[in-house]
């Protein structure tokens, strides 16, 4: 007696895993065209996200621009920051200063008003006794002079019997200038 084959399923030589394969790929198709169309709308998504935030931001720095205040503001600067600092506040003057260091600081000191001489009676009142450092030297103000009434702007002139000189203390600040 003879037999009867088919010819199908494991025995009959087919590539049944790559049937399968091609099956479940057909079968993925819609499923991988929707993953590919939500994959663009997330870019989409991302980019209108990013366009706002651009807007937004050249929104906040417009409503800057609406305010007076961002036009008064001043920077100040100095070409030698190790010596002087400089700063600036809302409504100053915009324009390039310059500065002349004219003399250092120095110690304050008052000088009395003298007396007619050696042996003149001194008036009632506080007498205050010093030490020598209160004299009148290089580095004495001139606004101390003069029972601290300063001295007065202008030119003077010295005579010395038949030499004379003018010496002018319109810009000077102490004995030595």
């Amino acid at each position: 007696m003879g037999r009867i084959s088919s010819g199908v399923g494991l025995i009959s030589g087919l590539n049944t895993q790559q049937i399968i394969d091609q099956l479940i790929a057909i079968e993925a198709r819609p499923r991988d065209a929707l993953l590919q169309r939500l994959a663009g709308f997330t870019a989409q998504k991302t980019a209108y996200l990013d366009i706002s935030a651009r807007i937004t931001a050249v929104f906040g720095r417009v409503s800057l621009l609406a305010s007076a205040s961002a036009f008064r503001n001043a920077k100040a600067t100095t070409s030698l920051p190790d010596v002087l600092s400089a700063s600036a506040a809302v409504g100053a003057q915009p324009g390039t200063y310059h500065f002349t260091v004219r003399a250092l600081a120095a110690t304050h000191q008052l000088v009395s008003r003298g007396f007619d001489s050696r042996t003149a009676p001194l008036s009632s009142g506080l007498l205050t006794i010093e030490s020598a450092a209160a004299r009148v030297n290089n580095a004495t103000n001139l606004t101390d002079l003069n029972g601290a009434n300063g001295v007065r702007r202008g030119s003077l002139k010295i005579i010395n019997g038949t030499q004379q000189a003018t010496i002018n203390v319109n810009d000077a600040l102490t004995v030595g200038d």
